[in-house]
């Protein structure tokens, strides 16, 4: 007789991570950089883009961060990161 488990579990047994000696400390993310009194973060690449009304948003893995925190960010948000943004453009026909 062989048993039959099914490798999905309910949401509700998952417990918060606590920090032990073992284990150590949770993932620590690096501080923002403050410039004139905004955060500010560092683009490590760009993963993908989407078409969203008249423009583009961009889907962004930042430096420093797991790739769980990649958020999807506007042009705009793009000021300030150097030539990343013209690279994935030109890479991608944008």
């Amino acid at each position: 007789m062989s048993w039959r488990i099914h490798n999905v579990f309910h949401a509700s047994l998952l417990r918060p991570y606590k920090e032990n000696e073992i284990y150590g400390e949770n993932f620590t993310e690096p501080p923002a950089e403050l410039v004139e009194g905004e955060e500010v973060y560092e683009v490590e690449t760009i993963l993908n883009h989407r078409k969203r009304g008249r423009g583009y948003q961009y889907y962004v893995k930042w430096r420093g961060y797991p790739i769980t925190d990649a958020s999807w960010e506007p042009e705009h948000a793009f000021s300030n990161d150097g030539n990343t943004l013209a690279d994935y453009k030109q890479r991608h026909n944008l």
